[in-house]
């Protein structure tokens, strides 16, 4: 993990979904270059996103100029993606070694290697050291984790989104604030209001966090309550999709 990239792209100001998965490949981002190869199987997983979420917000990171993807194929064996972070929108980044141009049909072949790529882009070689051509970008400092909870405005939102339908949320008591606060810390991804209402509505297209499913053996249906939902064990099934399949 480059602890650079991780704080390069916590700073970045982006719609959740993107953002989110833009921290997922900083994550495995290496610290020489800002490559990594996950598949989307994986950062389905990570982010607890369906893979077809997940293809749209690297689409529009790709489109935004935040990364690059090299797409690679062996022998007619499709691989892993190659994402390449992008410090800045116009940095010049080359690699060391011949630079291929894409040709007529958006491909180009080295080592055995056939990559698909955009028309009139130049695809650097994989797995080779990566310089920049530009001035010398200063490290990022490291991601600065916010301890201030907005544990209030977290409240009103479930009430605003979930509310008749789950019990309101009347008393916020110190027990529901550290509950909130360790949720907040847990992940700088946590740490904006836009992904708690992400949350929320994730929960409202639940049949079964609603209580709009039948109760096991004709019993009462099961309803979530805000005390469920922010308790650490039940929070991770519901970011990761678990009442969704």
């Amino acid at each position: 993990m480059s602890f650079q990239a991780m704080a390069w792209a916590t700073e970045q100001k982006l719609p959740t979904r993107e953002k989110f998965v833009l921290i997922m490949l900083a994550n495995y981002a290496s610290n020489d270059a800002w490559d990594c190869h996950p598949s989307l199987n994986t950062l389905a997983e990570d982010t607890g996103m369906s893979r077809d979420t997940v293809m749209r917000a690297i689409k529009t990171l790709e489109s935004d100029g935040m990364l690059r993807v090299i797409r690679r194929n062996v022998d007619g064996i499709n691989l892993p993606n190659v994402y390449r972070l992008i410090r800045s929108a116009g940095s010049s980044r080359t690699v060391q070694g011949v630079v291929a141009e894409c040709g007529e049909g958006g491909s180009t072949q080295q080592g055995g290697v056939v990559a698909e790529c955009d028309s009139n882009l130049s695809l650097e070689p994989i797995n080779e050291p990566v310089t920049e051509q530009a001035a010398p970008v200063p490290a990022a400092p490291a991601a600065k984790v916010s301890t201030s909870c907005p544990a209030q405005a977290i409240a009103d939102l479930f009430n605003q989104i979930l509310t008749p339908t789950l019990p309101a949320v009347v008393i916020l008591n110190s027990d529901r604030k550290a509950k909130l606060k360790s949720r907040w810390t847990d992940s700088p991804v946590h740490q904006s209001l836009d992904f708690w209402r992400d949350y929320f509505e994730t929960v409202s297209s639940s049949d079964f966090l609603m209580g709009r499913a039948p109760g096991k053996n004709g019993g009462k249906p099961f309803r979530a309550s805000f005390d469920w939902l922010i308790c650490s064990a039940n929070f991770v099934k519901v970011v990761e999709g678990n009442y969704h399949a």
